[in-house]
C-alpha cells in the first residue's frame, strides 16, 4: 500500500509539472514588452478582422481589412482620367500634324500669290508707261492696274491665312501642354488612391502577439 501510495505521488507529481510548467503564478507579477499600436491610415467600415486577441503574428502578417470599395473607385477613376488625357494628347498630335499640312498649304499659297503679284506690278508698271507714251489704251491701263489690286488683295488674304495657321498651332502646342499637365495630375491622384487602396489593409508591423484587440 505504502508502495502504491508512493508510485501514486510520483505520477501525480510528474503530471503537476507537466501541466502547471504553462503558468506563473504570482501575485505582483510584470510583464516587460514593447506595446505596439497598430491604427489605420484611412477610415472606412471594418470588413474583416483576421486575428484573435492573444494570437501570435508575424510581421506584415494581415490584421484587419476595411471595406476597399471606394478606394478601387478612386483608384479606377484615376486611371480613366489618364487613359482620357492620353486620348486627348493623341487626338491633339493629330491636330498639330494636320494643321502643319494646312500652314504647307499656306505658304505655298502665299508663294503662288507672291510671284502672281509681281507679275502683276511687272505688266501694270508696263501698261502705265505705255499709256502715258500714247502706245497704250487707258482701258488696258485700267485693266493692268485693277489687276494688281486684286493680286495684292490676294496677297495678303494669302498671308492671312498663313499667320492663322501657324497661331493655330500655338493654341494646339498650349492645350496639349495643358492636357500633359492633367495627365500628370491624374497620375499623382492615382499614385495616392493606390497608396489609400493599400492602407485599407491593416497588417502586422513587428512580429508579436494580439494585445488589446
Amino acid at each position: 500500500v505504502c508502495f502504491a501510495l508512493v508510485v501514486l505521488a510520483v505520477v501525480a507529481g510528474i503530471l503537476w509539472y507537466l501541466h502547471a510548467r504553462h503558468y506563473e503564478s504570482s501575485d505582483d507579477a510584470f510583464i516587460d514588452t514593447r506595446p505596439v499600436l497598430v491604427s489605420p491610415q484611412v477610415t472606412g467600415t471594418i470588413a474583416n478582422v483576421a486575428v484573435t486577441d492573444n494570437q501570435v503574428v508575424k510581421r506584415g502578417d494581415l490584421l484587419a481589412k476595411i471595406d476597399s470599395r471606394d478606394y478601387q473607385a478612386a483608384v479606377d477613376q484615376a486611371a480613366a482620367q489618364i487613359r482620357q488625357g492620353e486620348a486627348s494628347l493623341q487626338n491633339l498630335d493629330a491636330q498639330i500634324s494636320a494643321q502643319q499640312a494646312q500652314i504647307d498649304q499656306a505658304e505655298k499659297q502665299v508663294t503662288e500669290a507672291e510671284a502672281a503679284l509681281k507679275f502683276s506690278e511687272d505688266e501694270n508698271k508696263r501698261y502705265q508707261g505705255l499709256v502715258r507714251t500714247g502706245s497704250g489704251t487707258v482701258q488696258r491701263a485700267q485693266q493692268a492696274a485693277s489687276d494688281l489690286q486684286s493680286k495684292q488683295a490676294a496677297f495678303a488674304a494669302a498671308n492671312a491665312a498663313k499667320i492663322a495657321a501657324q497661331r493655330q498651332i500655338d493654341v494646339l502646342t498650349a492645350q496639349k501642354a495643358g492636357a500633359r499637365a492633367q495627365i500628370d495630375q491624374s497620375e499623382a491622384q492615382k499614385d495616392r488612391a493606390d497608396a489609400d487602396l493599400g492602407r485599407t489593409e491593416l497588417r502586422a508591423t513587428v512580429d508579436g502577439r494580439v494585445a488589446k484587440l
